[in-house]
């Protein structure tokens, strides 16, 4: 009988103390803030909800609009920001990697030779287009990657460096192919004559003797 009564004593105390409303003037963690109005109220270092408009979680300097609150000591960490992008900026396109933040018209570089060709694509990269493809879409060898930019050059008979002739637009890598130059004002280009291999120069203004740009598909004349 007697451990019966112990029982329900105990029982009832248990009952009132769940009953009894918290202290609103209690402060668990010690930080200086009632546990009532403490957004973590057993963390020291943590006391206050603060609202955000952006974050930036890969901290590589690139936001995207996100909005919500977030435990703090009163600032906003290094991650969070207050006020959302402006119009008109671009937002991460990849907020957990840092390596990559924008949205780039990228081309397949089937041959690897930096230059892409074909359908146009959106990639999300860094400075530098992902692997496999290239920001440029010239390639005009897109199997060959010794050849990738269209170039004017002339046909080098003497084999001397400068041709003669028409020019022709040729399909090129670093240098023109074998038996031809990107200079074209050899006034001897004879191989039956034995002073033509030795015979180019003439007077002519420096600007056309200066080497072509690449030339784009649509620049050809």
């Amino acid at each position: 009988m007697k451990l019966k009564f112990n029982f329900l004593l105990l029982f009832t105390l248990v009952a009132l103390g769940a009953c009894v409303e918290k202290d609103p003037s209690e402060d668990s963690d010690g930080d200086g803030v009632n546990d009532v109005a403490d957004c973590d109220p057993a963390n020291s270092e943590l006391w206050a909800d603060v609202s955000y408009s952006a974050v930036d979680i890969d901290l590589d300097g690139y936001r995207v609009n996100i909005s919500g609150e977030i435990c703090t000591n009163g600032n906003l960490p290094a991650e969070y920001f207050e006020s959302s992008l402006a119009d008109g900026v671009e937002p991460d396109c990849n907020d957990s990697d840092s390596t990559i933040w924008r949205n780039v018209t990228s081309y397949y570089d089937v041959d690897n030779d930096g230059v892409g060709a074909g359908v146009a694509y959106l990639a999300c990269v860094g400075d530098t287009p992902e692997e496999g493809a290239s920001f440029s879409s010239y390639d005009c060898a897109e199997l060959d990657e010794s050849k990738w930019r269209k170039a004017v050059v002339y046909q080098d008979i003497d084999g001397d460096g400068v041709g003669s002739g028409s020019r022709t637009i040729s399909c090129i890598g670093s240098a023109p192919d074998t038996g031809y130059s990107f200079l074209g004002y050899d006034p001897l280009d004879d191989l039956s004559n034995s002073e033509s291999a030795s015979t180019f120069e003439v007077e002519i203004p420096s600007h056309i003797l200066s080497t072509p740009a690449t030339l784009a598909d649509g620049d050809i004349p």
